[in-house]
């Protein structure tokens, strides 16, 4: 089976979230697939890289 992973779960995996760090290698060991949609891709390189600019460039 293939699971798409949104945003809020790949947010949780950064953020070390064990009980969804667990669930997805359950998911893999089993042999089924995660993938990333192209919005939800966007969606986190965005939000990374809002992070990285100074506060006052955030602000505009």
């Amino acid at each position: 089976m293939t699971y798409a992973l949104d945003t809020n779960i790949i947010s949780y995996i950064l953020q070390d979230r064990e009980h969804i760090q667990k669930r997805v290698r359950e998911t893999l060991l089993n042999g089924d697939d995660l993938i990333i949609p192209p919005i939800a891709y966007y969606e986190v390189r965005e939000r990374f890289i809002v992070q990285r600019r100074p506060q006052e460039e955030r602000r505009v």
